[in-house]
């Protein structure tokens, strides 16, 4: 059995084994382009050479991302890649012609349950392959302690408040002032993402989160500019001070009204997780 949360697993990782001519690029010049979002933690290797890495994991699935940089040359696309497990050839993805960071590049999902070995070749004639992060579920006897894991929207931990509601399934989103939503966690520091789509009021908003019942902090929901029409994906709506290891209680509030932004939760990056309990997942919509 695997555990509920994707750990993340960056580039940095020194437990990933790289091969070929990579160079660690952390400017963040790639940050502002596409509509993805930033890279993750601001870092990526990058190679414009033929070159490959490979990870050891135990787990029952696994997803690998980095930022879309193809290019059409005569019909012939630069980079490609190819991704294994345990030798076997992963599915591949259809290419896509724009630039854009978070960018799944192969995944395979329904493993046995147990050790694997990953290995991603990548070929190019010059056109530069950014590699960002890792995530796979882990087998259940996998410690969390030191991990950072991916929470999802819809983790049984959450607990949302009346005046939620499903944002398809990509996301939950509230546009009524005073809802709240809690989470109980142990960890470190914690990552609250969202997106922001044309369909929703661009009168900026304000929301609060506090952690243990602290003061609250005062984070602003923008909106997406006048006269943009692409949504923005994996933004980074707030994260908590450094926390001491142990549990914690985040409190989330919502202020703003349907006239304004709407507050949404795609994720959230918990650093140093475990997993204590699971309570049933409530959410009342509006």
């Amino acid at each position: 059995m695997s555990n509920p949360r994707r750990i993340m697993v960056d580039d940095t990782d020194s437990d990933i084994r790289y091969t070929g001519s990579w160079v660690l690029d952390q400017t963040g010049d790639l940050n502002s382009r596409g509509n993805f979002g930033p890279v993750y933690r601001n870092s990526v290797h990058s190679a414009n050479t033929d070159a490959s890495f490979s990870y050891s994991f135990n787990g029952t699935s696994i997803g690998i991302w980095g930022s879309n940089n193809i290019a059409n040359n005569s019909g012939v696309i630069t980079p490609s890649w190819a991704c294994y497990i345990d030798n076997i050839k992963m599915p591949d993805r259809d290419p896509f012609q724009f630039f854009e960071n978070n960018w799944l590049l192969c995944t395979q999902d329904n493993l046995v349950d147990g050790p694997h070995e990953l290995t991603v070749n990548v070929s190019t004639t010059g056109q530069q392959f950014y590699f960002d992060y890792i995530g796979y579920f882990p087998s259940s006897t996998v410690s969390l302690s030191s991990k950072t894991l991916n929470v999802d929207h819809l983790d049984p931990a959450i607990q949302y408040g009346a005046g939620w509601q499903a944002l398809g399934s990509t996301a939950d989103m509230t546009s009524v002032a005073g809802t709240e939503l809690t989470f109980e966690f142990i960890g470190t520091s914690l990552s609250w993402l969202g997106l922001t789509t044309p369909d929703f009021s661009r009168n900026a908003s304000n929301a609060i989160f506090s952690v243990d019942g602290g003061s609250p902090a005062t984070f602003q929901l923008h909106g997406l500019s006048p006269g943009s029409n692409t949504a923005g994906y994996n933004e980074v709506f707030f994260t908590t001070p450094n926390l001491t290891m142990g549990k914690h209680t985040l409190k989330v509030v919502h202020l703003g009204s349907g006239a304004q932004t709407p507050l949404t939760l795609t994720n959230m990056i918990l650093v140093n997780g475990t997993f204590p309990s699971t309570p049933s997942n409530t959410q009342t919509t509006q």
